[in-house]
């Protein structure tokens, strides 16, 4: 009896005159011939990935993103935008911690994160368990200021993402203090990110900064107009830290 590991086993070799012979030969469950696919996706082999939707796999939005994450992992910008055309839907945490939107970012993909964007105009493209739009924007607006892609930052803003927006442990310039983005602090300062709130705001700002220990960020922040407790003056006179 053929083991149900038998189709895996050969994808995985990547050998594929054996798996078209074997193909041809015996019919497999659905759910083996998904799995399949899922593989080949990963592993960004398309001749694999092509013989196993020519024998009955199906490829769907679930396995599409897959099939991204491949695309991206090759830097092959042609086929990550053939599959965002292809309306594959991004779920969060789907891999590198922030899904497929994130890792746009993370790559540098800023062309496909703008034509990403002009998806979400169509609300059933929304991410799931993504309440809206602008909420979700404003997530990849942090997570940009974070790896320091001001170039993703300018995208996103021009698709309405705001600049102060709280998200899940601060906003922009909160996150990208503590980053030690200082490239990213001194646009967000310059672009009008407010200093004003409550829970001490300005005082925040300059605590994280201490606490990355990013002397570049301390100057930007003086420069804008926060002033230095004098503990802070204190311990700057003592050391700087570079």
């Amino acid at each position: 009896e053929r083991p149900r590991s038998v189709l895996a086993v050969i994808v995985a070799k990547k050998n594929a005159d054996v798996l078209a012979i074997l193909l041809k030969a015996h019919k497999f469950e659905k759910d083996e011939m998904q799995a399949a696919l899922k593989s080949a996706y990963l592993d960004a082999d398309w001749k694999m990935a092509d013989i196993l939707v020519s024998h009955g796999a199906v490829p769907d939005e679930g396995l599409y993103i897959f099939a991204l994450q491949g695309a991206m992992q090759q830097n092959d910008f042609e086929r990550v935008d053939y599959f965002l055309k292809q309306g594959t839907r991004v779920e969060h945490g789907a891999f590198d911690g922030r899904g497929p939107a994130g890792t746009l970012i993370a790559k540098g993909y800023n062309q496909m994160l703008a034509r990403y964007l002009s998806l979400l105009e169509i609300p059933e493209k929304l991410p799931r368990h993504t309440d809206n739009r602008e909420g979700h924007i404003n997530n990849l607006f942090a997570a940009a200021g974070e790896q320091g892609n001001i170039e993703a930052m300018q995208i996103l803003l021009k698709a309405g993402a705001d600049i102060n927006a709280h998200t899940i442990g601060g906003n922009a310039l909160l996150k990208a203090i503590a980053a030690k983005q200082d490239k990213v602090v001194d646009f967000l300062i310059k672009q009008g990110a407010s200093f004003e709130g409550g829970h001490r705001k300005k005082e925040r700002l300059m605590e994280n900064a201490f606490y990355a220990k990013n002397q570049d960020t301390i100057d930007i922040l003086v420069k804008a107009g926060i002033p230095l407790t004098p503990e802070q003056q204190k311990l700057l006179a003592q050391c700087k830290f570079r």
